[in-house]
């Protein structure tokens, strides 16, 4: 089963659409944005509808939208866990992962696929994910040694059990 998280309205209909029309089944999107804490976030629109985004600072002057959040844990609570998670959210990948401290403690914690946004950001993703003991590599499966990041990184938790 796949699930797609997605808080922009014109987003969650063109996702559902291409659902229908590509007849795919397991996947059910949820109407929410992933988040730090569970119940609603004030949510932007960027330039196109790929760049909205949780509101990070009071002076944005995009359209907004009061949305559903929920936390990686407490959907693994109610849910099985994720095995995977791809993560694209405009730079707030620090928000959710502030959200998933029980799940990436778990004894089977995700693989993740990240798309960062901008070093500063990356920065703050492989402390929180480090420290959870994760090591990062590039799409192609490289180690990544440096500590510069490139924008796409898969994070593989070093304490996995079969």
């Amino acid at each position: 089963m796949l699930l797609a998280f997605e808080p922009w309205p014109e987003n969650i209909e063109t996702i559902k659409s291409q659902l229908e029309l590509n007849q795919i089944m397991n996947c059910t999107v949820i109407e929410a944005a992933v988040s730090d804490s569970a119940g609603e976030v004030e949510f932007c629109g960027g330039a196109d509808t790929s760049t909205a985004h949780i509101k990070r600072q009071e002076n944005e002057r995009r359209e907004t939208h009061i949305v559903k959040s929920v936390t990686l844990d407490e959907f693994s609570t109610a849910r099985r866990p994720a095995d995977f998670v791809k993560m694209d959210i405009e730079g707030a990948e620090t928000i959710a992962l502030k959200g998933a401290h029980e799940l990436l403690n778990s004894a089977n914690p995700p693989k993740f696929m990240i798309e960062l946004h901008g070093q500063a950001a990356a920065q703050r993703v492989c402390e929180i994910l480090e420290r959870e003991s994760y090591s990062f590599y590039t799409l192609e499966r490289a180690r990544i040694q440096s500590s510069f990041m490139p924008s796409h990184v898969l994070a593989l938790p070093n304490k996995t059990i079969a």
